[in-house]
């Protein structure tokens, strides 16, 4: 019986690492997707303020346009990334919880 139980115990153990590897992998792919994201949102931001510098609002205007499909994306992959935290937190002290 104690045999089993150890046994139990690694499969249990084994499938924690498991998911744990998965969600990191998951939480690392969320964040990369929103650096980018928001790395492109500031090339746009940095040319709309360009733009203006020249007195060019039309151009400005143009290049921030899909800022709200890219905030609405932002707002995504973080949540995603957070919630895949909180589902499997990595300690309870400190940090997101």
């Amino acid at each position: 019986m104690v045999e089993a139980e150890q046994t139990e115990k690694e499969l249990l153990m084994k499938r924690l690492r498991l998911r744990s590897n998965v969600t990191d992998t998951a939480i690392a792919w969320n964040l990369a997707a929103l650096s980018e994201n928001l790395s492109a949102a500031a090339a746009l931001a940095a040319e709309a303020e360009r733009a203006m510098r020249q007195n060019d609002r039309n151009r400005a205007i143009g290049a921030v346009c899909d800022f709200e499909q890219r905030l609405h994306e932002a707002q995504a992959l973080f949540t995603a990334a957070l919630a895949l935290h909180r589902r499997n937190p990595v300690s309870t002290k400190g940090g997101a919880t």
